[in-house]
């Protein structure tokens, strides 16, 4: 292109530049998205990936944890019913121990207060 003569020349001159330049800059930028989209979907890849990892492994945890306190509360279940049974069983000893008692003593005394009348009121009457 020669050289312009006018002010104007020389504007539509720089302007068609600059148009080149931002062509040169699309071009370019097209030119890049396709790696720059493949990157980001093997970032995606890699993230889902280790996030799927990181479940399994939490997972895992999880249910070991859960497998233990499992134990655990079985373990204490099993302690507290056998307590409750033995709990029943001394309630169980203790109410025939005090029905006896119940039974024995109004007749012990009153077998003993039949004796010291007896015995009264044979004192009372000479013999």
């Amino acid at each position: 292109m020669a050289s312009p003569n006018t002010h104007k020349e020389a504007l539509l001159a720089e302007l068609l530049g600059d148009v080149q330049g931002l062509l040169d800059r699309v071009e370019a930028l097209n030119a890049s998205i396709p790696s720059t989209v493949k990157n980001a979907q093997d970032e995606l890849k890699l993230s889902v990936s280790q996030s799927v990892e990181h479940v399994e492994a939490s997972t895992i945890a999880l249910g070991r944890a859960l497998d233990v306190l499992t134990k655990d509360t079985m373990k204490t279940a099993k302690q507290i019913s056998a307590e409750s049974t033995a709990t029943a069983k001394l309630m169980q000893i203790n109410r025939r121990r005090a029905t006896l008692l119940l039974v024995l003593v109004p007749a012990l005394t009153g077998a003993v207060t039949a004796a010291l009348v007896f015995t009264a009121m044979r004192f009372a009457s000479g013999f």
